[in-house]
């Protein structure tokens, strides 16, 4: 026996040896994992911040996390969007970057005489040439430039293949022009030269600047006399500033452009001449695009400007609170180039503006491919080459106001507009027109549809005006109050309904019915049967009338505080406030009863979570928590994920199955893609909109400042993140 229970006790030992060391091994892998997700929280924090200053390290810093959070998505989005396409490394400083219209590749001059060419599609950087004094011009499919070989005194004209072109010696050269019939070298004492391969003759003294191409060039002179020249022929006499910049002049085949010495822009494109007056009197540069932009950068004020193709007015650029260094264009496209490394593209037809970020120092040149939708800049050590990538979003229409809702018909075909001038507009989905079918005394606020027709109503004059889409048969409907602040309709949109500034509700469905009184009453919803009627107010309580029996069935506190959404969810009623809840309640019997009362989770200690913004369905639920926090949920009583957008979230809307949620915050569109896990986020050219609105599952309206937009979401270039294998299920 005694043997028997020694080996039974040697044998639990062992077991419980093993047992132990198991759990000590699962413990140990468990904080090994534990450290690994806080080292990779810490790590997306860090790209996080990284997105303002150097969206390309942020983007490497996010490729080797093993976290695939919902927040790595947006952030990984974010700099896939922001990010160079290449960065490249130089060891010397740059002193200037050329490209011909059209071409390919740049070439750059550095600061130790190198002469490199870049092939921006590549990355790829290849030497020349050595010993450059800075002067670069092209003429007949080649680069010209000025030479000075070590241990001689004189310079002389070079290209990649011949080191002495002319066969000229010269003592400096500042500037080159090239022209057809000849070259023009420009000495530092400001004598010009003419070298056409038989003669280097001095054509000239005094000179200050000079450009040229094909058989134009112009010429500032010292004394401040401009002339523009075609051959040898002056076409015209000006003045000129005295200035130091060398980029004050632009010629591109027959165009130029230059600031006279009183600070009007003259400029000739396409044989037409203006003069356009500025406040531009210091130092400046512009660039002239083919196309006819021509770009400034009054250096002076540190303001950007620019002239459409065709246009005579000078329009005030991108606003960038750093030192302005720089100025390109080509095609429709103007750039300009900052002291803390951003550089912001402007195109001026279609009005997108690009803001790449990433240099650690001053963007001194910038060089702009339209063609190939790209941007070449120059900083500190590097070059970075970035995709001008088109905008995710289509133009609708210009708007000359700004949109107040936006409300698509039944069946899709059209989409209501109110504005804040009282105008109310119609967009034909099939036409793609939009077209004035009437206008208010004042603000019209709230815009829906009624048995085929556009209703709204009025801020200001206290109206509800129904027209037809096509603007006939407008209607005033006698309202019975002077203000009215929200409307809504029935589910086969055959009642409208609205509250009044005084508190009341009306009932529209040929003639007004006044149906109970909710004082600072602020937002309505029918319910999916048409039944009832539920309506929120600013001092936190709940309202629900009975449609069919024409009766208030009960009027009960609900948040503390403002409540400022309130959604029908199947057969229960969704409220949402600035207390930080989200109340549901069963209406059954004539009876109304709170089945949840959830608390969102708070953004900071001891201050609730204000939820202004919220969109409940069937298929799951979207709110704000707090400015700048989303919560999405597939469940009533709980949420699968939340995203910390960084700024204030200004609209919010969800498509009719929910699969696709978008959210406007400043600058941007996010949307989630429920049924794939996945993030899109989408730079737009406008601060937060205000309304943004599914027309369809797939399409997404918004309202930019002056514009109406629209995006395909299925379109849109998406991040996959990983939920939580368990899902938060606590109460908000």
């Amino acid at each position: 026996m005694s043997v028997a229970i020694t080996l039974v006790l040697a044998t639990t030992g062992i077991v419980m040896y093993v047992r132990d060391i198991a759990i000590e091994r699962d413990r140990a892998d468990e904080a090994r994992l534990s450290a690994q997700r806080e080292r990779d929280r810490a790590r997306l924090s860090e790209a996080s911040l990284l997105l303002e200053r150097d969206p390309t390290r942020a983007r490497e810093l996010l490729a080797d996390l093993k976290l695939q959070s919902a927040q790595y998505a947006m952030v990984t989005s974010r700099a896939r969007q922001l990010a160079a396409t290449h960065v490249v490394p130089i060891s010397a400083v740059v002193d200037g970057m050329f490209r011909v219209p059209g071409g390919a590749t740049v070439q750059l001059v550095t600061r130790d005489g190198d002469f490199r060419r870049l092939d921006p599609a590549t990355g790829t950087l290849e030497t020349l040439d050595h010993d450059l004094t800075g002067a670069v011009a092209y003429r007949a499919g080649q680069w010209l430039y000025a030479r000075r070989s070590y241990g001689v005194s004189s310079v002389q004209i070079a290209t990649p293949l011949t080191r002495n072109l002319f066969d000229t010696d010269l003592q400096s050269v500042a500037l080159l022009a090239a022209v057809n019939d000849a070259v023009y070298a420009l000495d530092a004492s400001g004598d010009l030269y003419r070298l056409d391969g038989k003669t280097a003759a001095t054509v000239d003294h005094g000179v200050r600047n000079i450009v040229g191409e094909g058989d134009l060039r112009m010429v500032c002179k010292v004394s401040g006399e401009l002339q523009v020249l075609r051959k040898d022929a002056v076409i015209l006499r000006a003045t000129c500033p005295t200035t130091k910049s060398w980029g004050t002049m632009a010629v591109v085949h027959d165009d130029y452009a230059a600031l006279t010495a009183d600070g009007t822009l003259l400029a000739v494109r396409r044989d037409h001449r203006i003069e356009i007056p500025t406040q531009i009197h210091g130092e400046y540069e512009l660039a002239l695009s083919p196309n006819g932009v021509i770009a400034v950068a009054d250096y002076s004020k540190a303001a950007s400007w620019f002239v459409r193709p065709g246009s005579s007015n000078l329009e005030a650029g991108p606003v960038h609170a750093s030192r302005l260094l720089s100025v390109a264009a080509d095609g429709n496209l103007a750039a300009w180039g900052y002291g803390d490394g951003t550089v912001i593209v402007l195109d001026t037809a279609l009005g997108t503006v690009w803001e790449l970020r990433g240099h650690a120092g001053p963007v001194f040149y910038v060089v702009v491919d339209a063609a190939r939708a790209r941007l070449i800049a120059s900083g500190p050590r590097e070059l970075r080459v970035s995709e001008l990538k088109p905008p995710a979003a289509a133009l609708v229409s210009a708007m000359p106001c700004a949109i107040s809702h936006i409300e698509p018909s039944p069946d899709g075909t059209h989409v209501a507009l109110d504005c804040n001038d009282g105008t109310v507009r119609v967009w034909s989905r099939d036409t793609g027109a939009v077209t004035l079918v009437h206008a208010h005394a004042g603000t019209s606020f709230g815009v829906e549809w009624l048995n085929g027709e556009i209703c709204s109503g009025g801020f200001r004059d206290g109206h509800v005006i129904c027209s037809r889409p096509d603007g006939s048969g407008t209607r005033t409907i006698e309202s019975g109050t002077n203000r009215i602040l929200w409307l809504t309709t029935g589910p086969h949109h055959d009642t409208l309904i609205y509250a009044s500034a005084e508190g009341k509700l009306w009932l529209f469905d040929g003639k007004p019915r006044e149906l109970y009184t909710h004082p600072t009453v602020y937002r309505l919803a029918v319910s999916a049967d048409g039944h009832l009627l539920g309506s929120c107010a600013l001092d936190g309580s709940l309202s629900v009338y009975d449609l069919v029996k024409r009766k208030l069935i009960a009027h009960l506190a609900d948040h503390t505080g403002p409540a400022y959404s309130l959604a029908w969810v199947d057969e229960e009623l969704w409220t949402a406030g600035d207390d930080g809840f989200v109340s549901r309640w069963q209406v059954r019997d004539d009876k109304v009863s709170q089945s949840h009362h959830l608390q969102i989770p708070p953004q900071a200690p001891r201050t609730a979570s204000s939820v202004r913004l919220m969109k409940a369905l069937h298929a799951g639920w979207v709110v704000n928590a707090g400015e700048d926090v989303l919560l999405l949920g597939r469940h009533p009583d709980s949420y699968a994920f939340g995203l910390n957008v960084g700024s204030t979230i200004a609209a919010l809307d969800a498509s009719p199955d929910m699969r696709y949620v978008a959210a406007g915050v400043d600058g941007e569109i996010i949307v989630v893609d429920f049924a794939r896990s996945a993030i899109a986020t989408m730079s737009i050219g406008a601060p937060a909109p205000k309304q943004l609105s599914f027309v369809d599952p797939t399409s997404l309206a918004f309202a930019e400042v002056a514009a109406l937009k629209l995006i395909q979401v299925d379109h849109l270039d998406y991040v996959p993140f990983q939920l939580a294998e368990t899902p938060n299920d606590a109460s908000f």
